[in-house]
Order: C-alpha cells, then sequence, then structure tokens
C-alpha cells in the first residue's frame, strides 16, 4: 500500500512540473522587455470613486531582475523586480524612492502576453480620508524594442 501511494505521488509531481516550468518561463519572459504604460488611477473615499486621472510613462525590466521607470523630471529610478506564476503576481521593490509609500508593490497580473500587459496594485493609507488608492497599468510593449 505504501508502494502504490508514494508511486501516486511521484506521477503527481513529474506530471506537473514540466508544464508549470515551461508556463512559468514563458508568462516571465513575456514581461521582460521596454513598456509604455497608461496608468488609471481612483482615489476611493467612503466606497465612492472620489477622483480619477491617468498618465503615462515608460517602463523596462531586465532578464536579471531589475529595471527602470522614467520619471516626469527626465532622470530614470532603478528597481528591482520578481514575477510569481501562482498566483500571478509581480513585485517591485525600490521604485518609490522619496515618496510616503511602501517600497514594495504588488501587482496582480490580469493580463499577461506578449505585447499587451494589465496589471493592478491598491495602496491602502494608514492615515487621512482616503481608503483605497487602485492604479491600473496598461502596458504595450515598445515596437522593437525586446531585451
Amino acid at each position: 500500500m505504501r508502494r502504490i501511494v508514494m508511486a501516486s505521488i511521484l506521477i503527481v509531481l513529474l506530471s506537473c512540473s514540466k508544464d508549470d516550468t515551461i508556463d512559468f518561463d514563458v508568462k516571465r519572459n513575456n514581461i521582460i522587455g521596454n513598456w509604455e504604460i497608461t496608468q488609471a488611477s481612483q482615489e476611493i473615499r467612503a466606497d465612492t470613486v472620489y477622483a480619477e486621472s491617468s498618465t503615462t510613462f515608460s517602463i523596462s525590466f531586465n532578464d536579471d531582475g531589475t529595471g527602470t521607470k522614467e520619471t516626469f523630471i527626465g532622470t530614470d529610478v532603478s528597481f528591482e523586480w520578481l514575477y510569481q506564476y501562482n498566483p500571478e503576481k509581480v513585485v517591485i521593490s525600490g521604485m518609490q524612492s522619496g515618496v510616503v509609500l511602501s517600497d514594495v508593490q504588488f501587482y496582480n497580473v490580469i493580463k499577461n502576453e506578449m505585447n499587451r500587459q494589465i496589471w493592478e496594485f491598491e495602496i491602502y493609507p494608514q492615515t487621512g480620508v482616503v481608503d483605497l488608492y487602485k492604479h491600473t497599468w496598461k502596458m504595450d510593449r515598445k515596437l522593437g524594442n525586446r531585451l
């Protein structure tokens, strides 16, 4: 009986691991490159959207887990990133230097394709009247710029 259980566990582990590894690699590699991002932001107070805004910027994700984000004053901010497969998330650290926000942000990956990505993240302020800031990134790959 013990052999049957061990054989069953081994079969399950071997049957899943190769496909998951391939899918992880494909999904992570989809992120690597240069992107034009439109960020839609919502400020939510008492379960009501109080304010909305939109901005665009460029960002680059390198294969070694580093990246750069274009700022509005013309300098780039460096950061580190990590892809998680299940549930699908991207963790970015260091992008908010000099800003009173969390230095680590967790992005929920809604869509992960080679030339199009959609990510969402939320910030819950500890003080003030704002309950939540919700941001959606609609990302389009810059043509000819896959790192």
